[in-house]
């Protein structure tokens, strides 16, 4: 039962703190038509969510597939690049390795040849003047042919001037002057022959007299040699400084240009061909990746670098680093800084130093700043490592 009208309101003017409590039955009818409609569903609709769920799913699927394909392809690929790489950086270095053995061949073949023929020079010296002394008469009898030939000469220039002569009389006294002094020419012509022939009588009699006394030389030469090598055997031995040409080794970049970061090493180097043959250096070996430049005998060095940068970075400088057998520690021999002033960012940096090195020290060059990167031209011309070997010790010289 509801309450009624006159209920509520009794119920409305009670005290404020009572609850109102209200029940309402409600009794909804809905016709069987609009229910059917509402719980009805087509099956062709069905049919068409199916099919498209179906694609959309069958899309994702390949397009992970397509993925994962190129992903394995990338991943090959970039396998396949790095093992070139590799091979290629192998194959230089190979080829580096052997240019340099067939260089360093040819130099020490050249020098052994010359070291013979200066030997052979200096065992032969004393005989070329009796070669020369013996070519004398060869030369003489060359001589008196030209005499010869100056007589012919003197023939037809007699007839020529006694032609002048009848010609015109203004040149008589010109022409007999000329007469009277190639008169003058043909005696001391003369004597000249007979002069020869008694040299060369003489000079034969004194290659005779020389070869005999030479004889006589070499061995007392042989006997005094003899009496210095005992006496030397017990002298103490001494450590001969001669005085020699300088030698001089070139290195360039093996990469032309390349951007390095911060404090990395300025590199690869390969030597140039540029050095003539009889001042070459060849005391040396590239390591570590040939970065490093070791020395192979001590001596008395001049180390020059110069480092060609080109970007947009105001500062530049490098450190050039030895380290020494047996430490691990690197010791910086000198270091270069510039600025560029220009608009294009191109500038050198220069810098030389004397030093005494051992063998097996390393040299390389290092990149001084850690802030960005550095545009580096390392073609011939532009950058470059100088090593001149001042004096060194061990050298086999001549005396000078």
């Amino acid at each position: 039962m509801l309450p009624s009208k006159n209920d509520v309101e009794s119920a409305a003017s009670k005290k404020s703190n009572s609850n109102v409590k209200c029940s309402l039955n409600m009794n909804v009818n809905i016709s069987n038509k609009k229910k059917d409609d509402i719980l009805e569903i087509k099956p062709w609709k069905i049919f068409k969510l199916c099919i498209s769920l179906f694609f959309l799913v069958a899309l994702i699927i390949l397009l992970y597939i397509n993925d994962k394909k190129y992903e394995m392809q990338r991943d090959t690929l970039n396998k396949n690049i790095v093992q070139l790489e590799h091979q290629f950086d192998k194959l230089d270095r190979n080829i580096k390795r052997t240019y340099d053995f067939i260089s360093a061949m040819r130099s020490s073949l050249i020098h052994n040849i010359s070291k013979v023929y200066r030997n052979y020079d200096n065992n032969n010296n004393k005989f070329n003047i009796y070669s020369n002394k013996a070519l004398l008469p060869v030369w003489n009898q060359s001589t008196n042919h030209q005499n010869g030939v100056i007589e012919t000469n003197s023939k037809t220039n007699v007839n020529s001037i006694m032609m002048s002569l009848m010609r015109s009389e203004n040149n008589l006294i010109v022409d007999f002057n000329k007469t009277l002094h190639f008169q003058d020419n043909k005696k001391a012509l003369l004597t000249s022959k007979t002069q020869n022939l008694r040299k060369t009588k003489d000079e034969r009699t004194d290659i005779d007299d020389m070869l005999i006394s030479e004889k006589v030389s070499r061995t007392k030469r042989l006997r005094r040699d003899n009496g210095r090598d005992k006496g030397s055997q017990q002298n103490k031995k001494r450590v001969h400084f001669r005085k020699r040409d300088p030698l001089v080794a070139t290195f360039i970049g093996a990469i032309p240009k390349q951007r390095i970061t911060n404090t990395a090493q300025i590199g690869p180097w390969m030597k140039s061909n540029r050095t003539d043959m009889q001042f070459s250096f060849t005391k040396f070996r590239l390591v570590e990746d040939n970065m490093s430049i070791e020395v192979a005998i001590s001596g008395l060095f001049m180390i020059s670098v110069q480092i060609f940068y080109n970007g947009e970075s105001e500062e530049s400088s490098y450190y050039v680093l030895l380290y020494s057998e047996g430490t691990s520690n690197a010791k910086r021999l000198v270091t270069c800084a510039t600025v560029t002033s220009n608009i294009t960012g191109e500038v050198t940096c220069y810098t030389s130093i004397v030093t005494y090195l051992q063998k097996g020290d390393r040299l390389s060059v290092q990149q001084k700043e850690e802030d960005s990167f550095r545009l580096i031209d390392l073609r011939e011309g532009q950058s470059q490592i100088q090593l001149v070997m001042l004096a060194g010790i061990g050298r086999k010289t001549t005396k000078s």
